[in-house]
């Protein structure tokens, strides 16, 4: 037996199409919503790490690299377990220690170039939530006045003598553009917070491992001030949102 009857599907589409072709769109970015939400936990999920064990990490392995001689130097026997390689703060520390040797100027570069690609990684896709968070609620109202519209229209062309009941089931149904907008909206909005804090809390992470590395093994990258920090992990610059 189906878990969802022919008779269910008829009187759910029924309901939809009563909202007319808004409803249709709105279901659109639905769908549009739950993808990317979909999306975007699976990547935040496949990158997550805890805070405590990363920098714990991080403090022990500098203490190692600074007793090491640069020949004696391996990324072998790192103190993170293996799932923290996918991490965006861990991946600027790789990237670090690859090129620690490098110009003051191109480690600069590389840990800025890096750090935009980890930054558009995390916002990929956000800015959806982000549209249709503040696109599906007009959509909803637009569907709403013009049903009511279309309601006051056959009262006057009946001459006002139209029965009540035929007019509120009007009303109700131009309503329902308006639910089925905010349904899509709230859940938006909401992931679209949340994602953003997610990857504000990473991008202040990875400039602290930045910080760190530069602070522990190349002093000269913070002689130059705040004012040259590489724009991907600088924590004091805004992250740019939809």
């Amino acid at each position: 037996m189906p878990i969802v009857s022919t008779e269910k599907i008829i009187s759910m589409l029924s309901f939809i199409n009563r909202g007319g072709v808004i409803n249709w769109i709105i279901i659109a970015m639905y769908v549009v919503v739950l993808a990317v939400i979909a999306e975007r936990a699976v990547y935040f999920l496949r990158t997550s790490y805890r805070r405590t064990t990363l920098l714990s990490g991080l403090e022990q392995y500098i203490r190692v690299i600074e007793k090491q001689a640069p020949e004696d130097e391996s990324e072998e026997g790192l103190p993170w377990p293996r799932s923290y390689s996918r991490s965006q703060p861990l991946r600027m520390i790789r990237r670090f220690m690859e090129n620690r040797r490098s110009s003051t100027a191109i480690l600069r570069e590389l840990l800025e170039r890096e750090g935009a690609i980890l930054q558009r990684e995390m916002d990929h896709g956000v800015e959806w939530l982000s549209v249709v968070g503040n696109l599906a609620p007009l959509c909803g109202l637009f569907g709403t006045v013009t049903g009511l519209m279309s309601a006051f229209r056959q009262i006057e062309a009946t001459g006002g003598s139209a029965d009540i009941s035929t007019f509120a089931g009007g009303i109700w149904a131009a309503m329902i553009t308006t639910a089925f907008g905010l349904a899509a909206a709230i859940p938006a909005l909401a992931a679209c917070r949340f994602f953003e804090r997610h990857a504000d809390a990473r991008q202040r992470d990875m400039a602290y491992v930045v910080s760190l590395l530069s602070e522990s093994l190349r002093e000269d990258l913070l002689a130059a001030g705040d004012s040259e920090k590489p724009s991907g992990t600088d924590p004091g610059k805004k992250r740019e949102t939809a």
